[in-house]
């Protein structure tokens, strides 16, 4: 798909290239490279000797080379492109070993921490006694280059298929080599796939619609959708930490979850859902929302990942104005902020750190009212999208007609 081109332009079936068809309901997870084996035929090939192709403008023959520069998909995906185990402790392949993460008892979930020591050292935010004690200011993490990486994994044994072969006969230790990387990538088979400086990239797009059906869901406190949950609340009672939202044992010996400052009543819901569903757009802004909204139950279902952009973005700053708080409205209307212009970002450094620092704010800002939010990978993976993208900025130069990569200082 050319990104080049405007999004309605990009979208349509004559601008797609469809390169691999997988079948199945089901992510093929490792299985994915044997899919893949065809595509890295043709790249190999296009890298070393090319194809003739017609040049319309000059009105000659040329022999055209191409190169893989990087993949685009979501969390989930860049653990199967990348070999990143994705689902355990250390799931931020920036962070690496590095990564603050605690198993939730009651959650069966890992919750990633201590966003707050990439903030600057003279933050206020890093010492709110509502916080808990301070975090200590740490330098930025350098991602693992494609040397390191191929060094890491080049003794990984994986055999393909659903068999239990290619599973360690032992528990691994959490955290070692073995725990953090399940398999050799597929594309460092392809002669300059080592040499690149991004290599796999996070769709912010796919980002933006988890954080978005996260908080839809919470605030509306949707019994199949809500991070606020009976579990959620006992962790953090385990966790010691927001005191005011651990469970309540009643005389009758039920729990009783009181209420958190992000909740609306029953009408506020219907507000909320009323003034979403009143909405009018013009033509090509977004689907039909308004057929995503049941004002008489209190629900928002069917949602498109282009329509949680234009919710977060658009149309969250106005519904929530008569229904919340302000001190809860600020951190949700500067993630909108941050968000929009990650998306609409063009690759530049000095937008890129800004965006980043922002982005550590907002994580640790969230924290306050939000931290059922936090043990989903889906709002985690934003700060790497930003962070890779400040770290490899403008310094790839490719010379795909003589089949050579150089690294700008």
């Amino acid at each position: 798909m050319p990104y080049n081109l405007p999004t309605w332009e990009s979208m349509k079936p004559h601008s797609i290239i469809l390169s691999t068809l997988i079948s199945g309901p089901k992510s093929p997870g490792n299985d994915i490279d044997v899919y893949l084996q065809p595509l890295l035929v043709e790249l190999k090939y296009l890298w070393r000797n090319g194809i003739s192709t017609y040049d319309a403008c000059n009105k000659e023959m040329f022999q055209m080379r191409a190169a893989l520069l990087w993949t685009i998909s979501d969390f989930p995906g860049l653990g199967s492109l990348s070999g990143w185990n994705t689902y355990a402790k250390n799931a931020c392949p920036t962070c690496d070993d590095k990564t603050d993460a605690l198993y939730l008892k009651h959650g069966k979930k890992w919750s990633f921490r201590r966003h707050r020591r990439f903030l600057p050292s003279d933050s206020k935010i890093s010492t709110m006694a509502s916080y808990g004690k301070q975090e200590q200011r740490e330098l930025d993490l350098k991602p693992l280059s494609g040397s390191d990486v191929l060094s890491m994994t080049q003794y990984k044994n994986v055999v393909y298929g659903k068999s239990n072969a290619s599973k360690p006969a032992s528990r691994v230790r959490t955290g070692s080599v073995e725990q953090m990387w399940r398999k050799r990538s597929i594309f460092f088979s392809l002669p300059y796939w080592e040499f690149n400086l991004i290599r796999h990239n996070l769709d912010p797009i796919h980002i933006e619609k988890n954080v978005c059906d996260n908080i839809l869901g919470t605030i509306l406190d949707d019994l199949t959708k809500s991070k606020d949950n009976a579990s959620a609340r006992r962790d953090l009672k385990i966790l010691g930490i927001m005191r005011q939202l651990w469970p309540q044992i009643q005389p009758d010996d039920k729990e009783y979850l009181p209420a958190a400052c992000y909740c609306m009543n029953k009408e506020e819901k219907k507000i909320f859902c009323s003034v979403l569903k009143d909405i009018c757009v013009r033509d090509g802004m977004s689907s039909d929302i308004l057929k995503c909204v049941d004002v008489g139950r209190c629900r928002i279902m069917g949602l498109k990942s282009h329509d949680c952009h234009v919710i977060m973005e658009q149309f969250l700053p106005i519904v929530l104005r008569r229904v919340l708080s302000r001190k809860v409205i600020a951190p949700l209307m500067f993630h909108v902020n941050i968000l929009g212009q990650r998306v609409r970002s063009h690759c530049e450094k000095m937008n890129c750190r800004r965006l980043k620092k922002g982005l550590y704010w907002l994580y640790a800002s969230w924290k306050e009212f939000f931290h059922h939010l936090f043990p989903s990978n889906g709002a985690f993976g934003g700060a790497f999208g930003v962070r890779g993208k400040s770290s490899w900025a403008c310094t790839l130069s490719v010379d795909v007609s003589n089949r050579n990569i150089y690294r700008e200082t």
